[in-house]
C-alpha cells in the first residue's frame, strides 16, 4: 500500500504458502474441540496491525535513529502500556520473590530487548517485507520447541505447516539466493 504498487508473483505464491502453513501449525486445523473467542480474535489482529506498523516503522527509520534507541522506546512504550493494562500487584503488596525477580529479569533480556534490539539492526539491513517474511519462522520455533522441552503432542497437520512455512520462506528467498551466488562467482 506504501509503494502504491501489486506484489509480484513470487511474493504472492510466497505469501499464500505462508499463511497456509501458519493455519496448519497453530494446531486450528486437526483439534477435536475448537472454541473461538471473539476478543481474542480482535486482540490478534490488533496485535498483527501493530507487529505491521512496527516492521514498518522500522524499516523506514533506517539511518535517522540508532538501533539502540529505536529498541530504548518501543521496549519503553511497551512496557508502560503493559503496566498500564495489568497492573502488577505482586509490587504493590510485596509478593514478589528473588526467584520470580530473576524469572522475570532473563525474561525481559531473552523476550523484549534482545528481539527488539536484533530486529531494529536486521529490518534496515533486509528490508521490512523481508523481515516480515523472515519473523514467520517463530512459529516453527515454538512448535518444535514445545515438542522438545515441554513435551507436547503435535499433530501431523501442525509438522506440514511447520515445513510450508519454512518452504514460504525458502521461496522468498529464492531469488535473493542466485544473486549472491552470482556476486560471489564475479568477486
Amino acid at each position: 500500500m506504501y509503494h502504491k504498487k501489486w506484489p509480484d508473483l513470487k511474493t504472492l505464491l510466497s505469501v499464500s504458502v505462508l499463511l497456509i502453513g501458519t493455519i496448519l501449525a497453530s494446531g486450528i486445523i486437526g483439534s477435536e474441540k475448537l472454541v473461538y473467542d471473539p476478543l481474542g480474535i480482535m486482540l490478534g489482529l490488533i496485535s498483527a496491525i501493530c507487529f505491521a506498523m512496527y516492521i514498518f516503522i522500522m524499516g523506514k527509520t533506517s539511518g535517522e535513529v540508532p538501533a539502540v534507541h529505536k529498541s530504548f522506546y518501543m521496549v519503553t512504550i511497551a512496557g508502560v502500556l503493559v503496566l498500564i493494562t495489568f497492573s502488577p500487584e505482586s509490587l504493590l503488596h510485596g509478593g514478589l520473590s528473588f526467584e520470580w525477580a530473576l524469572f522475570g529479569f532473563f525474561l525481559a533480556i531473552l523476550g523484549n530487548i534482545f528481539p527488539v534490539l536484533f530486529m531494529a539492526i536486521g529490518v534496515p539491513k533486509v528490508g521490512a517485507s523481508m523481515g516480515t517474511i523472515l519473523s514467520s519462522s517463530e512459529l516453527p520455533a515454538a512448535v518444535f520447541l514445545s515438542a522438545i522441552v515441554l513435551h507436547e503432542a503435535i499433530y501431523v497437520a501442525q509438522w506440514a505447516g511447520v515445513l510450508l512455512i519454512l518452504v514460504g520462506i525458502m521461496i522468498s528467498q529464492w531469488e535473493r539466493v542466485g544473486k549472491n551466488k552470482m556476486k560471489k562467482k564475479a568477486a
